[in-house]
């Protein structure tokens, strides 16, 4: 199989990899299962360009080698164009690395995709732009904002700036207020301090991904406005991997969802796989089951242990 590799020696933990080093083993444990593989280094062209040539490749097989903003801008091309796509966690989280079973060792992942197979995931969209994580409102985005402002060099730097980044957000918790029709059942009017659309439900007891990636169903996380003590409370169980036990967590699943912000503001802002955006007046929310190729270890087919 044709194999092209978007590799991103900025993120998180390429930082501090020996790229020679790990560009050679890619390129060796992939020949040896028999595929031709073509890198590109998205830190020395830039992620536009680097999608165009991955765009224009005849590659059937595309892997994101980088952080979870880089697999969900390849995971939206290899959707488009009906391609497969693979994912090294070479980033800071590697969530949806996680929710693809794919070893945490980017060396033992690289192994592990080169002797993979085919299977089919789910994908979500916010008004047609997909997603393979999460679509996020409030708490979160005004953390990410705040964290881009601070100075980090590495991995372990950037998971300290947004914990930090977290506490000052916590002090001053914020409000918004929302119209959200779930499977368009009447809307219902509230005020939040979080909102989360993930792609399938997350689990629970380690970090904030899904379990599984064919699971047809979005997960639907809010937080109504709570108190800076409130707040507190919630991060610590954010950290720890019991925040579904939390009273101030509300969880539905659903299959499409239609969300209103009446009084947003003009430089409201939303998280979406990471990435920072900006946040419209109406988003629809909705789930397309199987739509994407994914390459993952053999024993993990079908999404499932």
């Amino acid at each position: 199989m044709d194999c092209l590799v978007l590799l991103n020696g900025d993120s998180g933990t390429l930082k501090t990899t020996d790229l020679n080093v790990f560009e050679k083993h890619i390129s060796t444990e992939f020949n040896n299962a028999g595929h031709s593989v073509t890198l590109i280094r998205i830190d020395e062209m830039g992620m536009e360009k680097a999608l165009e040539k991955a765009s224009e490749s005849p590659a059937e097989l595309l892997v994101a080698a980088g952080g979870d903003g880089t697999v969900s801008a390849l995971a939206e091309l290899a959707w488009k164009s009906g391609r497969a796509l693979g994912v090294l966690p070479c980033g800071t989280m590697n969530l949806y690395a996680s929710t693809l079973k794919m070893p945490g060792d980017v060396f033992e992942a690289v192994t592990a995709l080169a002797r993979g197979q085919e299977d089919f995931a789910d994908v979500a969209t916010a008004n047609g732009k997909l997603f393979i994580n999460q679509y996020a409102v409030g708490f979160h985005p005004r953390a990410v904002k705040l964290r881009n402002t601070m100075n980090y060099g590495s991995r372990i730097g950037k998971i300290w700036a947004t914990l930090k980044a977290l506490l000052s957000v916590m002090t001053d918790p914020p409000s918004i207020a929302v119209e959200m029709s779930v499977d368009e059942t009447e809307p219902q009017f509230e005020e939040i301090t979080a909102l989360s659309i993930s792609n399938n439900l997350l689990g629970t007891g380690h970090e904030l991904f899904a379990d599984l990636y064919n699971g047809h169903l979005l997960g639907v996380y809010r937080t109504p406005r709570v108190r800076p003590i409130e707040a507190v409370k919630l991060i610590l169980d954010l950290i720890v991997g019991t925040w579904a036990g939390n009273e101030k967590v509300l969880i539905e699943d659903a299959r499409q969802l239609s969300v209103r912000f009446p009084q947003k503001k003009s430089n409201a802002k939303a998280l979406i796989d990471g990435e920072l955006v900006d946040l419209p007046d109406v988003i629809k929310f909705d789930m397309h089951d199987d739509a994407l190729r994914v390459w993952v270890p053999q024993s993990d087919a079908s999404g499932h242990e």
